[in-house]
C-alpha cells in the first residue's frame, strides 16, 4: 500500500510506574525505501505526551521504529 500526504504521531512517555515524563527529548525516525528521515520532536508535556507531523508525499512501505 502507498502512503501519502501529513501523517501525524503522538508519542506518550512513562517511567516505569506509569507516571508521566515531563521534558524528555524524543527523536523519531521514519524508514521508507527512498531512506531514513529523522525528526526532532518537542520535549515531552506535563502528561508526557510529545505530537508532530510530517508530509510523506507518496512513498510505498512507510515503517515507523520503535523510539
Amino acid at each position: 500500500t502507498s502512503a501519502s500526504g501529513a501523517q501525524f504521531v503522538e508519542v506518550t512517555v512513562d517511567d516505569q510506574n506509569r507516571n508521566p515524563l515531563k521534558g524528555v527529548g524524543l527523536t523519531a525516525t521514519i524508514k521508507s525505501p527512498e531512506g531514513e528521515r529523522s525528526f526532532t520532536l518537542l520535549s515531552t508535556d506535563a502528561a508526557g505526551v510529545s505530537k508532530f507531523s510530517f508530509e510523506i508525499g507518496k512513498q510505498q512501505g512507510i515503517a515507523f521504529r520503535q523510539l
